[in-house]
């Protein structure tokens, strides 16, 4: 069974029983028509962007990703999932990657729903490589955080406090980062948020495929 095999599970599964996405949608909706409001007298539409997009994500991942292993352990297949012969690391990439696509989805709501109501230019494609390079690193430590809240009985709100601290780097990388890109800065005012991205990408893709078994076993 590959980390393929593991996120179409979970990618068919969500798409039966919806209980994670629609609520994600439902919130991120929420915290771009607040974000709106907020923000509707700066005229720095980038500010406004960046902080309705990434807002917005963070509050989704904190709410979903919380559901990885805890929806798991809810239906009583946890068990069966870790005894199946499987490698831990493809266990963790197939589970990230499905809750990647749950924040991507997300994404291509909110982020059109933006631009639709602000009037500007459709964002560039540059943008598009933070959007996914962010949501990936959500995906990532969200992942290994929802493997060891998953037993307790309150990790619905035990995930954000352990998520929030670890999402800083990114967030201040991908805040920064879609800011200069929604400005028309040049490639290198932009390139140290993307690499920084892309880092952090990698930092916990190697470190979930490294401590993951002890995170599920624990």
């Amino acid at each position: 069974m590959s980390w393929l095999a593991v996120a179409r599970k979970d990618v068919l599964a969500e798409a039966r029983s919806r209980e994670t996405l629609v609520p994600l949608l439902l919130l991120a909706l929420l915290v771009a028509t607040v974000g709106l409001l907020a923000f509707h007298d700066v005229h720095d539409h980038a500010v406004v962007a960046s902080a309705v997009v990434w807002t917005s994500l963070s509050f989704a991942a904190a709410l979903g990703l919380a559901r990885a292993f805890g929806a798991e352990r809810d239906r009583g297949t946890l068990d069966t999932l870790l005894a199946l012969p499987i490698d831990r690391a493809a266990l963790f990439f197939g589970k990230a990657a499905a809750s990647a696509l749950t924040l991507l989805a997300t994404a291509l709501v909110v982020v059109p729903i933006y631009y639709g109501v602000s009037g500007d230019a459709a964002p560039a494609p540059a943008f598009l490589a933070f959007v996914l390079l962010g949501a990936l690193g959500l995906a990532l430590v969200g992942t290994v955080l929802s493997a060891l809240a998953a037993q307790a009985r309150s990790r619905d709100l035990l995930m954000p406090v352990l998520l929030f601290p670890l999402l800083v780097p990114l967030l201040i990388a991908a805040v920064h980062g879609t800011q200069d890109v929604l400005r028309g800065e040049p490639f290198a005012e932009w390139r140290p948020e993307l690499m920084l991205l892309a880092g952090y990408d990698l930092a916990f893709a190697a470190a979930g495929a490294l401590l993951f078994e002890q995170a599920v076993d624990a």
